[in-house]
């Protein structure tokens, strides 16, 4: 009896060595994420978030309450571009937040350098104590009409960050964001190419059918679109927000041409950035060419190597950039420059 017990005891503490977790310190290096990787599976919500979510253009009817309906004339609200754009995101980024945990409480993946996202607590704790003294409560928990940015929306732009510091994790992962990169911004271009030429997709029968739902479909008689010809707008609420959207495209676009080595992509990546700045001007947004002013110094700094290396590679984006906002002059008859002045 006694050997059968002192047998069980040391194969019990033989085992013990082998089904300990590795150390913390090296939960995160190259060699534990090659043996453990994150299946890109896990980035799926983050990248609906990316290609879907800035696309939504869906008819919604809101019954406003007493407080919002003292600064509008009528007791409903139809929003096409805010309401379900906001669900999505929230449903979406707080999912991605419970796989963190998920693979946190797997051990697949630790939270380390906490300390880096100090300045996002600091963030969400002043969110939620705006709620905690907001008033009118229900405003604040689903945010205003038009923009639909509650706290849980609010509190969804930090938690975002978390997830994608820590999903993230391998250049297979980028390359599967940076491709959803890519996909939204050929999208959004596509559809502002057909408003800036009085085209526009949702004056169509099949845009009617994609933005009004059966329930609203009586509505679609009535809509009266206040963009006209050479106006982009997108799928989104403000032609400041499209001109922002391209503003930060274009220097994205800029790095993946910059990046690109094979002659193939070469000439599809010229016809990428070509289309973030054909949005930018296309929007006539002075906040989109105050972007590009931006854009243009980041580039600058980024890539001052590059000037010296790659001097002509470099270049060529600059010239698309004034062909086409010259180009687009022309056509809309001097407005950018009229934005400009």
């Amino acid at each position: 009896m006694d050997n059968t017990v002192d047998e069980w005891y040391n194969l019990l503490t033989h085992r013990l060595p082998e089904v300990t977790m590795p150390k913390r310190k090296k939960a995160r290096s190259d060699a534990y994420i090659k043996t453990h990787p994150i299946h890109p599976l896990y980035l799926l919500p983050i990248m609906v978030i990316i290609v879907l979510v800035p696309l939504i253009v869906r008819a919604n009817l809101t019954e406003l309450s007493a407080s919002q309906q003292m600064f509008w004339p009528d007791e409903v609200h139809v929003d096409f571009f805010s309401y379900h754009k906001s669900i999505w995101f929230t449903t979406l980024t707080y999912a991605s937040f419970a796989l963190v945990l998920f693979l946190y409480w797997s051990k697949r993946i630790l939270l380390e350098h906490i300390r880096m996202f100090w300045p996002i607590a600091l963030y969400l704790f002043f969110v939620v104590l705006s709620y905690l003294f907001a008033d009118p409560k229900s405003i604040a928990t689903l945010g205003y009409m038009g923009s639909y940015q509650g706290v849980f929306v609010m509190m969804g732009y930090g938690l975002l960050i978390l997830v994608v510091s820590y999903l993230t994790v391998s250049e297979n992962h980028m390359r599967y964001l940076t491709g959803a990169f890519i996909v939204v911004g050929v999208l959004v271009g596509l559809i502002g190419a057909t408003q800036y030429f009085g085209h526009d997709l949702y004056t169509t029968a099949f845009g009617e059918w994609l933005i009004f739902p059966t329930s609203l479909s009586d509505f679609s008689d009535s809509m009266d679109i206040r963009f006209g010809e050479n106006h982009i707008y997108a799928t989104m609420y403000n032609t400041n927000f499209v001109g922002s959207f391209a503003a930060l495209m274009i220097p994205f676009s800029f790095a993946l041409f910059m990046r690109v080595r094979h002659w193939v992509y070469t000439p599809l990546l010229m016809g990428f950035f070509a289309l973030m700045v054909f949005i930018a001007f296309g929007s006539n947004s002075r906040a989109g060419i105050v972007g590009i002013g931006s854009a243009l110094i980041v580039i600058m700094v980024m890539f001052r190597k590059s000037l010296l290396t790659h001097p002509i590679k470099f270049l060529i984006p600059f010239v698309l950039m004034g062909s086409t906002g010259y180009a687009l002059n022309e056509v809309s008859e001097g407005r950018i420059g009229d934005e400009l002045q």
